[in-house]
């Protein structure tokens, strides 16, 4: 070995240090943007069945007026005799 040798294993020793800091590094953020999209399309399914059940809960108030309303139309039109 020449008197270069260390410098140049010195020298690829820290390249090869700060590509695989770099390869790691890359890796963990694309890990986190991954957890990060799947916990964004959690509460997308959360927020969804949220609004379905406030949904079903207004249409079955709804259905509830509408039977109401209806039962009180025919309580004032049977009173009264048909001719």
């Amino acid at each position: 070995m020449n008197r270069s040798t260390p410098v140049i294993l010195s020298l690829t020793h820290s390249s090869l240090e700060t590509f695989v800091k770099k390869l790691f590094g890359k890796n963990k953020i694309e890990d986190a943007l991954k957890r990060l999209d799947i916990l964004t399309q959690e509460e997308v399914r959360m927020a969804t069945a949220e609004v379905l059940k406030v949904t079903q809960r207004v249409d079955n108030k709804v259905t509830g007026l509408t039977a109401l309303f209806e039962g009180e139309q025919d309580a004032f039109i049977a009173p009264y005799p048909s001719s």
